[in-house]
C-alpha cells in the first residue's frame, strides 16, 4: 500500500509539474508575441543595398521613346498624376544626429490632401487644400496653421520630394536617365540620377503609369543616408466614400468651406 501510494503521489507531482511548466511556456510566448507585434520600428543599421532590385527596360527604351540624360525632363512633364488616391510610404533618415523611420499615409482628392506620419514619437496629421496647411499631432486639440507660398509647399512639410522637385534640377545636374522596371513591385519608372553638392547623388524613380514618385535615395559619398519608397498605391473615386470626412479637424469642421 505504501509503495503504491507513494508512486501515486510522484505520478500526481509529475502531471502538477507537467501541468506548470506547460502553463509558462504559453504564458511566456504570448508575451513574446505581444512585445513582437507592439514593438516600434527599428531603422536597419545600414541602408546601403536598400536601392530596389530593378532591371533595364530594354524593350521600352528602343521601342518607346529614348530616356537620356539630354531628354528626361521632357518627358517627365509628360507625366499626370490622378486627381485622387491613396499611396502609402516608408521613410528612412539616417542624416544627422538621431535616425528614424516614418510610415506615411496619403489620400489625395483635386486640391485637398490629408498625411498622417507616423513614428516613434507619435502621430502626426496635415491638411491642406494647396494654399494654407493645418498640422497637430495626436496630443493637440487646436491644430496650428501655416500659409503656404511659392517657397513652402505642402510637400517641403512632408519632406517627400515629387517630380517637380525633378523638374526644378539643374539639367547639367543629371547624371543618367533611362528606362526601367522594379522588379519586385512590377512598376515601370523613369529612373533618373542627379548630382548635387558636397558628392550629393539622388536617385528617382517615377511611375510611368500613376506619375508618382515611388522610390527615391540620397547618398552622400557612396553612403545612403534618405530613403522614400511606396508601400501600396491604390488610384480612387473622388467621390469614394473614404473621403466624407477625410478633409476635417480634430472638432469634426471643415477649415476650407469659407476659403
Amino acid at each position: 500500500m505504501d509503495n503504491r501510494d507513494r508512486k501515486k503521489r510522484t505520478s500526481f507531482l509529475s502531471a502538477i509539474i507537467l501541468i506548470v511548466l506547460a502553463f509558462v511556456l504559453i504564458v511566456t510566448a504570448f508575451i513574446l508575441s505581444q512585445k513582437s507585434q507592439n514593438a516600434s520600428i527599428e531603422l536597419p543599421s545600414d541602408l546601403n543595398g536598400q536601392t530596389p532590385p530593378m532591371q533595364n527596360n530594354a524593350s521600352l527604351n528602343s521601342g518607346f521613346l529614348q530616356v537620356s540624360p539630354e531628354n528626361v525632363l521632357t518627358v517627365v512633364e509628360t507625366l499626370h498624376r490622378p486627381s485622387s488616391y491613396h499611396q502609402s510610404l516608408t521613410l528612412l533618415n539616417t542624416e544627422g544626429i538621431r535616425s528614424f523611420v516614418q510610415g506615411i499615409n496619403l489620400w489625395m482628392n483635386g486640391q485637398f490632401l490629408r498625411a498622417v506620419t507616423v513614428s516613434d514619437t507619435g502621430t502626426e496629421t496635415i491638411l491642406s487644400d494647396r494654399k494654407t496647411a493645418y498640422l497637430w499631432n495626436e496630443n493637440q486639440k487646436q491644430p496650428f496653421r501655416i500659409d503656404l507660398t511659392d517657397s513652402l509647399s505642402y510637400d517641403d512639410i512632408l519632406g517627400l520630394p515629387t517630380y517637380e522637385t525633378l523638374l526644378s534640377s539643374d539639367p547639367g545636374s543629371i547624371l543618367d536617365a533611362e528606362y526601367v522596371i522594379i522588379e519586385d513591385q512590377l512598376l515601370q519608372c523613369i529612373y533618373v540620377v542627379t548630382k548635387g553638392q558636397d558628392d550629393t547623388i539622388e536617385e528617382y524613380w517615377i511611375d510611368i503609369e500613376s506619375g508618382l514618385l515611388v522610390q527615391y535615395v540620397v547618398s552622400v559619398n557612396g553612403q545612403n543616408v534618405y530613403y522614400v519608397y511606396q508601400e501600396t498605391y491604390e488610384e480612387l473615386s473622388p467621390k469614394d466614400e473614404v473621403f466624407s470626412d477625410m478633409f476635417c479637424l480634430p472638432d469634426g469642421s471643415d477649415p476650407f468651406l469659407s476659403e
